[in-house]
């Protein structure tokens, strides 16, 4: 059994449908049954060992004493150090415990300072950026998506579409907003969190979109979920990431490389017809594939 603890959030909404009818997977969000004591005792004592029960909620709690030797808990980003020991005291010895970081290890230096804490208790660390799996002495993971997405019959209404916050990257992202003057670009950049779009409304502008765009922060050296959404979706991608070219669904006809590929031919690279890519291919970077990366 997989056991997935995951913040509470559209868009891990739209990736669990798509392992919904997997029976040995389960999904618990660590914040739908926990109290305001709780994220206290998460967010600000976090270095404190407390017992279980001012960390975990009890239907948690019970949830977790069912697993069985060679089961596997997968917690995404909470890092915590107090809300692992707690995790690793419910359930048995042989039961694995791994983190799974999905943004760079520089953006979070909670993590950074607690990776020995964390590595003493016997958690497995797991990242989705190749560098940091190198520097940190982590497990690397292709990043995933839910690739069987329902796809709209929608007309085009933009060539380009970015969202992101500026994440000091905001001298790239006028530069590339400047680049795309010529064509119906929709950059959406939130300054605070009331700005930001709801995911299925993000999901929307994909679908009416030719092309996404990808910008990467600073100190990330993998992809972000921007290609994904575009293989999923058959969208093209435009990206500063020159490692794109070392995924096995790189195709120069629908990935254009920012300080790579002439600007020049920009307006030929988005009237071209997306290509297909072959569907064993596309089945890497799905979740189900992600998630059987950690069956012992």
């Amino acid at each position: 059994m997989i056991y997935i603890i995951h913040v509470e959030m559209e868009l891990w909404d739209f990736m669990l449908e798509g392992i919904k009818n997997r029976k040995d997977v389960k999904e618990f969000s660590l914040d739908r049954y926990t109290n305001i004591f709780h994220h206290i005792c998460r967010n600000y004592l976090r270095n404190i060992i407390l017992p279980k029960c001012f960390l975990l909620g009890r239907t948690l709690r019970l949830e977790l004493k069912k697993l069985h030797d060679g089961d596997s808990v997968i917690i995404s980003a909470y890092t915590s150090p107090n809300l692992y020991h707690a995790i690793k005291k419910a359930v048995s010895d042989k039961v694995s415990v791994n983190l799974w970081m999905w943004n760079p290890i520089k953006s979070n230096p909670i993590f950074e300072s607690s990776i020995g804490k964390l590595r003493e208790m016997g958690i497995s660390l797991h990242t989705f950026d190749k560098k940091d799996a190198s520097n940190y002495g982590m497990e690397f993971h292709n990043s995933f998506y839910r690739m069987n997405v329902a796809k709209e019959n929608v007309n085009n209404v933009s060539d380009f579409y970015f969202l992101g916050a500026q994440k000091n990257r905001g001298t790239e992202i006028n530069e590339i907003i400047n680049l795309l003057k010529p064509f119906r670009s929709l950059f959406i950049t939130p300054l605070e969190q009331g700005d930001f779009i709801s995911y299925k409304d993000n999901l929307r502008h994909i679908q009416e979109t030719k092309c996404i765009v990808e910008i990467l922060q600073k100190n990330q050296h993998d992809m972000t979920l921007r290609p994904l959404e575009a293989l999923a979706f058959k969208k093209k991608l435009l990206t500063n990431n020159p490692n794109i070219e070392q995924y096995s669904f790189y195709n120069s006809n629908n990935i254009f490389i920012l300080g790579k590929d002439d600007p020049s031919m920009l307006k030929e690279f988005i009237e071209k017809p997306y290509i297909d890519i072959d569907q064993d291919i596309i089945k890497q970077f799905d979740i189900n594939t992600w998630i059987n990366s950690f069956i012992n």
